[in-house]
């Protein structure tokens, strides 16, 4: 059982079991170490390294661009599409990512800001950890 679900969480890419390890990012973490804590010490590096510069990318720039041409509805499914198809390499994650993006793209659309989704694209991707050491140690 662990086999099969560290062969299918592998298809995430930077996210994934193995053995009796998570790697999340760089990260090796034994399920022993990963408690309810670990999402709070990854949190900063989580902004900087990944929410920030997608979110610059892909709603401050990507979703900016295409709405003052075409309007918000298609600037916001413009940008969601291309950041799935980067993600495609992750399949598991397409139906996350068909659910947060346009939520996303909406936010950063009505607050006129990209800080909102930095920090909820920053929490989704921290607190995965613990979904994931839950699902693994089924």
């Amino acid at each position: 059982m662990v086999l099969l679900i560290s062969i299918t969480w592998k298809m995430l890419g930077q996210l994934y079991v193995e053995g009796e390890y998570i790697h999340f990012i760089g990260n090796t973490i034994p399920y022993s170490q990963i408690t309810y804590v670990v999402p709070f010490i990854l949190f900063i590096p989580q902004i900087f390294s990944v929410a920030l510069p997608e979110e610059l990318i892909y709603r401050g720039y990507f979703q900016s661009r295409i709405a003052y041409s075409w309007g918000p509805v298609i600037g916001i499914i413009f940008s969601s599409v291309v950041f799935s198809l980067v993600h495609i390499d992750r399949p598991l994650m397409i139906v996350h990512l068909a659910i947060q993006n346009p939520v996303l793209g909406y936010v950063c659309y009505k607050t006129g800001s990209i800080y909102p989704t930095v920090i909820a694209h920053a929490i989704g991707n921290t607190f995965s950890i613990l979904i994931i050491k839950h699902v693994a140690l089924m």
